[in-house]
């Protein structure tokens, strides 16, 4: 099953009784709640499982997609060079943060440098004065998308965004790659395509330094799904 946004060179999925299951070894199932840690060594799956359910019940995790925009970062001139800057933190691609960190961060917050609240809603203006933040124009991009087309719309019409041009040679790349699996020859042209924006969309978010957990639930009901309501 997908349990984050694919990359570009991951297998195609299928559904089978209700779980995704990678094309390429149907007899091995992972399932996204191993992939979100509420302690060091411990999964929520596991917590889950301590979790009485009936035997037609899925754990509530499972339906839910995450974006962390930890380290989310957008580039930008300065006096002829591009650089990259973090939006609502330093971006230092962590897993976790040290005291030093934290401590830098705290600073740089209260110098109206970062800021760790609404920096995904950025406009650039003022912060660029202030020597940092570009335009946060991607996050702003998909949390309006996302909230008022939902996320197979939001697919659809990733291909009318100016980002969708910067992306064009990956998006043919993409194409190529998925058009050699045979799973893929069985899809519908709906499906096809959203399978494609789904792997661009990966693409983007691993660029941009955002973390994704795409659900089951979302995968099949939207992308999989042959047909738009």
């Amino acid at each position: 099953m997908i349990v984050r946004l694919p990359d570009e060179n991951e297998p195609l999925i299928s559904l089978q009784n209700g779980r995704n299951v990678p094309m390429s070894n149907q007899e091995h199932l992972t399932y996204p709640l191993d992939y979100v840690y509420i302690q060091d060594q411990l999964p929520l799956s596991t917590r889950q499982k301590e979790i009485a359910l009936a035997p037609n019940q899925k754990p509530i995790g499972e339906f839910f997609t995450f974006f962390d925009c930890t380290d989310y970062t957008e580039k930008y001139l300065e006096k002829g060079r591009q650089k990259s800057a973090g939006l609502v933190s330093h971006a230092l691609r962590k897993q976790a943060l040290s005291l030093w960190d934290f401590g830098c961060l705290t600073i740089d917050y209260f110098r109206g440098k970062i800021d760790t609240h609404g920096g995904y809603f950025h406009n650039g203006e003022t912060n660029l004065k202030k020597g940092l933040k570009p335009e946060a124009t991607f996050t702003k991009l998909a949390i309006y998308g996302l909230a008022c087309v939902g996320f197979e719309r939001f697919l659809i019409e990733l291909q009318e965004e100016p980002i969708f041009s910067e992306y064009k040679t990956s998006y043919e790349q993409i194409l190529k790659n998925v058009e050699s699996q045979p799973a893929f020859l069985s899809l519908t042209n709906n499906q096809k395509e959203k399978v494609i924006l789904s792997h661009l969309l990966s693409s983007i978010c691993r660029d941009k330094g955002i973390q994704v957990l795409l659900s089951q639930e979302r995968y099949a009901l939207d992308v999989l799904k042959s047909t738009i309501l």
